[in-house]
């Protein structure tokens, strides 16, 4: 909710400081590892360790990927697992295209296709859902308290800042993201913004990315009948 990285740190150095293992397991339950299969040419892989001592796996790696360095995914990968989380633990495949039309006939219907049934617990899923609706909740402390402070709709979500590594290591470079779904109690839409190597001086997803989001959504928003 406040984007702390030094509680995560901690839980998952304190869960899987022995077992590091289960740890990267888990993450493969989740399917994070694996694209997403959209039928768009050009996916990347992620990059995300599945054993221990494998690559660069080195003994800080458990605490950075448990705040999101050490491994790479695109934009919709990492989407695709907020939209799990906004669908009720059904994670699904990205589709652009509904259906193939002919002269107002139907060639084909693309069915919307299952990729996990079911990532995680009920209890683990309305935690999710929990900390994401506080993360914007208006009247909450949360980071992006303060994006949807006006707006009609509810906003469950995450702010992101991550810093850009170079040959050199860091060198001041961010990468700042919003993702989310909206209205948090009925979800309809799901969205992620990204926005790589800051330079205005400003790098927090809550001051660049979010407000992004926003305006992306009150546009949905006023144009939904």
């Amino acid at each position: 909710e406040v984007s702390s990285n030094v509680g995560p740190a901690l839980t998952i150095k304190g869960a899987f400081g022995e077992a590091p293992q289960q740890f990267l397991d888990g993450l493969q339950a989740l399917g994070v590892h694996e694209p997403t299969g959209i039928r768009l040419a050009g996916e990347s892989l992620p990059q995300v360790y599945t054993e221990v001592g494998s690559g660069r796996w080195s003994g800080l790696s458990l605490t950075q990927m448990s705040i999101g360095y050490e491994l790479t995914q695109t934009p919709l990968q990492t989407l695709s697992l907020y939209n799990t989380i906004a669908n009720g633990g059904r994670m699904m495949q990205p589709q652009l295209v509904e259906r193939l039309e002919t002269n107002g006939t139907v060639v084909r219907a693309i069915e919307p296709e299952v990729i996990n049934e079911r990532i995680c617990s009920q209890a683990t899923l309305e935690a999710c859902q929990r900390m994401m609706r506080r993360v914007a909740d208006p009247n909450g402390e949360g980071t992006a308290q303060y994006i949807f402070a006006k707006s009609p709709y509810t906003v469950a979500g995450k702010t992101g800042t991550a810093r850009i590594a170079g040959p050199n290591g860091y060198d001041g470079r961010y990468r700042a993201s919003f993702a989310g779904y909206f209205p948090a109690e009925a979800p309809r839409y799901s969205c992620i913004v990204v926005i790589a190597d800051t330079r205005s001086g400003i790098y927090y997803g809550s001051s660049i990315a979010g407000p992004v989001f926003r305006e992306l959504a009150n546009k949905v928003y006023a144009t939904d009948p």
